[in-house]
């Protein structure tokens, strides 16, 4: 999770997002390694979730257009907060661009 947490710190420092392939490389996440990531980002996502942080999990996006997180990243928020909606894909970007500018402010003076 340390590793994980720094290169997230260094992209929100440089307002960048993170794919989840240059995740699963970077930290050389073993087979089933979609499963692996997909575990320790829900696990972030609950943390700052709970405690009311910026999501910096928001930082890892698919590496296709339109360049937001999969869509159980939006269903897990949901499950966190059964009023957390999302209609469409357009109110799930617009949704992620805020959370993004969230982690990009609270971490880019970090």
């Amino acid at each position: 999770m340390s590793e994980l947490l720094a290169l997230l710190a260094q992209a929100a420092q440089q307002k960048r997002t993170l794919t989840y392939r240059q995740l699963i490389t970077e930290l050389a996440l073993p087979v089933p390694a979609m499963q692996r990531l997909t575990y320790l980002l829900e696990q972030l996502t609950q943390r700052d979730w709970l405690q009311q942080q910026p999501l910096r999990s928001a930082l890892v996006v698919s590496q296709r257009p339109p360049y937001l997180p999969k869509q159980g990243w939006f269903s897990y928020l949901q499950q966190l907060d059964a009023q957390l909606t999302f209609a469409d894909p357009v109110e799930q970007a617009t949704w992620h661009q805020a959370q993004l500018q969230r982690v990009y402010a609270a971490l880019s003076n970090a």
